[in-house]
């Protein structure tokens, strides 16, 4: 059914809203933040389908040198230094 119609089902999309306490009078609603939960199975999905493409660019060359964040053993913090060594090289 999931592979079929390309799609995932509503329910693996829905997130429980649950508030956390920050900081300070908890009768202040200011003093929470909210964070979203979301479903065990929409979580597994994603992280396979993320393997699953993450191994495929790998293997046919797909990512650049110059892709740093969001792949593994890149950091954005790479690309935030070298830029800052130019910036002061100049």
């Amino acid at each position: 059914m999931l592979v079929t119609q390309a799609r995932i089902p509503r329910s693996w999309k829905e997130a429980k809203l649950t508030s956390i306490h920050k900081k300070g009078p908890v009768e202040n609603p200011g003093n929470f933040r909210m964070i979203a939960m979301s479903g065990t199975l929409y979580k597994l999905f994603a992280n396979v389908l993320r393997s699953i493409v993450q191994d495929w660019c790998g293997q046919h060359n797909k990512i650049l040198n110059v892709q740093f964040g969001f792949f593994p053993g890149r950091s954005t913090l790479q690309p935030l230094f070298i830029s800052r060594c130019l910036k002061d090289a100049a």
